[in-house]
């Protein structure tokens, strides 16, 4: 899910074709779909209760590049564009063909005087919604694909709300009222019973080491160890990225190395993305423009800088087969060397176009005004060995 750091692209109405491949380039218009009425049951924090309701609206689809995530080939969630976006008719959408079609899958009950606070794509059928009410935060869950949702409500608004599961039963939700004046005091709450309750365990809203700086996400790898990554505005050379080993109770600011040349730089960093128990990657953006991939081996106990990418800004990064991908919405960055040496794909979305996502089935695109997805196979004369 795009933090709200990122910056607003606007997609314009063209017809999207990926150049320089030579699979066929087929796009399909998403057309008007209805409501697909799933059901809501409306549970408190601590007490499940047996309510449901249905919702009859129908809009016009909208999909959003930046919130893009497929969970197989086939099928992928969608959710708004950016955290405190008005919550509209079609904020949750999901598909069964690659992007071919999008069905509404927006829990019933969620009124347009919502906004929107995050959202979590798990695996084909589940995903999490968060939103908030003015007066207190929904959490939304399914796991049948979004025919039916559970709601459980935090007695407090909040305008974001950051989730990391590591399996069924442990989750964590990042929720803050937003950042002022380079400070953002955070809540942290925690459930070991796959979201039927929730705990706040942590609250720092006074002056202290987490209050300072944008937070930009959060990831946990196991039920004890996480991250806390936040934007390092006000300190050059240094990477705001704090570890947990207690659930999320303490934390502390880990070692993160600098390369020379960047350390008179501001650095942006984004929540680390794991691969297994062992491996994973976390972006770092520097205010020069340019894009550091780090990588653990170690289960995040340590993290090595790979050569700087030229680009200034992250939609979507991913690793598989030993490969990681990098795009900024135009482009294509692949590295089959853990980083050492970084190569760009040779095609090129054309005017009106966002890539989405990235994966080994191909890059899923977005234009024409947000109504039509592409599917391009990736050309295994480019990206792979």
């Amino acid at each position: 899910m795009p933090s709200k750091t990122m910056m607003i692209i606007t997609i314009v109405t063209a017809t999207v074709l990926l150049a320089g491949c030579g699979a066929s380039n087929s796009s399909v218009v998403v057309p008007n779909f209805p409501a697909a009425q799933p059901k809501t049951t409306t549970n408190s924090v601590a007490t499940p209760t047996g309510n449901t309701s249905t919702s009859n609206s129908t809009s016009t689809l909208q999909i959003n590049a930046n919130s893009l995530f497929m969970t197989s080939k086939s099928t992928g969630w969608n959710f708004p564009a950016f955290q405190g976006d008005p919550i509209l008719n079609d904020a949750v959408l999901h598909t069964h063909d690659s992007g071919k079609t999008w069905h509404n899958s927006t829990p019933a009950g969620v009124a347009s005087q919502y906004t929107f606070a995050g959202g979590l794509a798990v695996s084909d059928s589940e995903a999490w919604f968060v939103a908030s009410t003015g007066q207190k935060t929904m959490l939304y869950h399914t796991t049948n694909g979004g025919a039916s949702w559970t709601s459980i409500s935090v007695p407090k608004s909040y305008i974001i709300g950051e989730l990391s599961f590591t399996d069924s039963q442990h989750g964590w939700l990042l929720a803050s009222q937003g950042p002022a004046v380079g400070q953002e005091p955070i809540d942290l709450y925690s459930t070991s019973d796959g979201g039927k309750t929730w705990s706040r365990i942590l609250s720092k809203t006074v002056s202290n080491k987490l209050l300072l700086g944008n937070k930009t996400g959060i990831t946990f790898v196991n039920s004890t160890t996480g991250w806390l990554t936040v934007d390092s505005g006000q300190h050059p050379g240094q990477v705001g990225l704090y570890v947990t080993n207690d659930d999320g109770r303490t934390w502390g600011l880990q070692n993160v190395p600098v390369p020379t040349n960047l350390q008179k730089n501001y650095a942006h960093p984004l929540a680390p993305t794991f691969s297994s128990s062992q491996m994973g990657f976390m972006p770092v953006i520097f205010n020069n423009g340019s894009t550091v991939i780090y990588t653990t081996q170690n289960g995040g106990q340590t993290w090595s800088p790979t050569t700087p990418i030229p680009i200034s800004q992250v939609v979507r990064v991913s690793l598989t087969g030993g490969t990681i991908y990098v795009t900024d919405g135009q482009t294509v960055y692949y590295s089959h060397d853990n980083g050492l040496n970084w190569e760009k794909w040779k095609g090129k979305v054309k005017s009106g176009g966002q890539i989405g996502a990235v994966t080994p089935n191909g890059a899923y695109v977005v234009g024409n005004g947000g109504s039509r997805v592409t599917n391009i196979p990736i050309c295994t004369s480019d990206f792979a060995k």
